[in-house]
């Protein structure tokens, strides 16, 4: 976690900042979250084995390895 702005991340992956903006936010309502500080909670509480579910099982329940950016890393 680098904590990249959404402009950051488009240079990185050269993409446009929109479609970046656009996937981060698609992101967070699969899995139920407000922001990106809500999603990082739930990576930490993950990561330390605290009750919270796995990010990997959040996004399976909700869907989110299909669609434009199933693959992409």
């Amino acid at each position: 976690a680098q904590g990249l702005t959404n402009a950051e991340i488009a240079q990185r992956l050269v993409l446009a900042p929109d479609s970046v903006k656009k996937n981060v936010t698609r992101i967070l309502t699969k899995l139920d979250l407000r922001d990106r500080v809500q999603l990082v909670i739930l990576m930490r509480d993950a990561q330390s084995g605290a009750s919270a579910p796995s990010p990997q099982a959040a996004v399976a329940r909700a869907g989110a390895g299909t669609g434009c950016c199933a693959g992409a890393r």
